[in-house]
């Protein structure tokens, strides 16, 4: 007898499902997607990163640190069944994650995260590190079943491509690779003192540049409060150093427990008299002539008595994004800026230094013109670096001013940090508290005047 060939390929069609779905694997649990794989996060994470060695640190689900990593970079409170993150401890942008969700439904949510963990670090970099924003702007947001990829790096194709070979490994292949990478793992563990994951001691290893992220990262979330890291002259007394190491455990956990600073101990106050009257005889001490000369030097090559205060501060603004840079060796880690990066003798006679050498040299010139101006200690890129900047007061309002970061470096291709000609950038100047808010800058608000307009 004759089969019907349209019942006959039905029935083909039938079986053939049914041999599928019984031959092949699932994970257990509601919504899991049938495509499974051996591996667990920390070996598709490290999957994902080539043979270069980076500056990084590794957290993983179960560590003291994961929960907190979670919420300061991606702001997630969801159910997880595994997960592995790393991000760099430097002023560099490269951050790598994977997370297993327990349910199809949060993989958007996830997603979701991971894009405006993206959008925020390429607002943080933006105008001040242009490769890197690039490189943020280009990251890879991937999902593949349950487990959802975030990787900001060089290559991201090559990073999706590592992600999906290490998900196909069978045991002995993820055993040589675990194996291959014993040795990073435990240098990107120990770089948050995570030794053992369930038994963590909570460290701090603040490296911040003070310069945005600028990265991603630098630096365990747990930051410490090291608000006078920045400010380590030879003004400050050894019992002022003492303190500040005796404090250097004190963990930040939000904005309010940054701490003010006074400003005074930056520069000589003296010198601003010195300027007012261009009378040099008060000074005694080589560097405070030293910074009297060469601010007087500016003030006559810049200023002209018919400015406004606004062109007075903008010539100002203009002059240190001209002919300053950043301290180049303190990007990466600040112990190794000059002593001088943090005050005018090290902007006004070296042309280099730190934010807070920034911050101070634009207050010193605000001083000598009479326009009120303060100096903000406060934190950047997630609690995670020191960073200083300046709030102004002008025509009856308040601003914020962050030259440090309207003057751009970046890296090339060598990974060779290299500070840029500047390009007229003002996103940083005179601008209202929302911006820099949305910059990750923090500092606690109850100490300084509201900049809201």
């Amino acid at each position: 007898m004759k089969i019907n060939n349209k019942i006959g390929i039905v029935m083909c069609m039938i079986l053939l499902i049914s041999f599928t779905s019984a031959c092949s694997l699932s994970n257990t649990g509601p919504g899991k997607d049938t495509k499974v794989t051996k591996a667990d996060c920390l070996e598709l994470v490290t999957g994902m990163i080539d043979d270069k060695e980076y500056e990084a640190a590794l957290v993983t689900y179960g560590d003291t640190e994961f929960d907190n990593v979670m919420e300061v970079f991606y702001d997630l409170n969801v159910d997880l069944e595994d997960g592995a993150i790393i991000y760099s401890v430097n002023s560099r942008a490269y951050e790598w994650a994977v997370l297993e969700v327990s349910g199809k439904k949060d993989v958007k949510v996830v997603k979701d995260a991971f894009a405006n963990r993206k959008e925020q670090r390429s607002a943080a970099y933006y105008g001040y590190f242009p490769e890197e924003t690039k490189m943020i702007d280009d990251g890879l947001v991937y999902s593949r079943g349950n487990y959802v990829v975030l990787a900001i790096c060089d290559d991201e194709a090559s990073a999706k491509e590592g992600f999906n070979k290490t998900f196909e490994m069978t045991e002995d292949e993820l055993e040589a690779l675990s194996d291959k990478n014993a040795v990073m793992i435990q240098k990107y563990r120990d770089a948050v003192g995570n030794d053992d994951k369930n038994t963590h001691e909570d460290k701090s290893d603040n490296n911040g540049s003070g310069k945005n992220n600028a990265s991603q990262d630098n630096n365990d979330v747990n930051s410490e409060d090291n608000t006078d890291s920045d400010i380590d002259n030879n003004e400050k007394s050894e019992d002022d150093k003492n303190n500040n190491e005796n404090n250097s455990n004190e963990v930040i956990t939000s904005e309010n427990d940054l701490k003010d600073i006074d400003d005074s101990t930056y520069y000589n106050q003296d010198i601003v008299r010195a300027v007012k009257t261009r009378d040099m005889s008060i000074l005694t001490e080589p560097k405070d002539q030293a910074i009297y000369k060469a601010a007087v030097a500016v003030i006559d090559s810049v200023i002209t008595e018919d400015m406004t205060d606004v062109e007075k501060e903008k010539a100002v603004h203009d002059y240190l994004c001209i002919n300053m840079d950043y301290d180049i060796p303190a990007v990466d880690d600040e112990s190794k800026a000059d002593p001088d990066a943090d005050n005018p003798y090290g902007m006004l006679v070296g042309h280099y230094g730190i934010c807070s050498g920034y911050a101070s040299t634009f207050k010193l010139f605000m001083d000598c013109f009479d326009i009120e101006c303060i100096i903000v200690e406060g934190k950047a890129n997630g609690l995670e670096e020191d960073h200083a900047w300046n709030k102004i007061h002008i025509d009856g309002k308040w601003y914020n001013v962050d030259v440090t970061w309207d003057d751009p470096v970046y890296y090339d291709e060598q990974g060779n940090v290299v500070t840029e000609s500047w390009d007229e950038n003002y996103q940083f100047f005179n601008c209202p508290d929302n911006v820099l808010e949305a910059t990750e800058h923090y500092w606690n608000h109850d100490l300084y005047p509201e900049s809201d307009d």
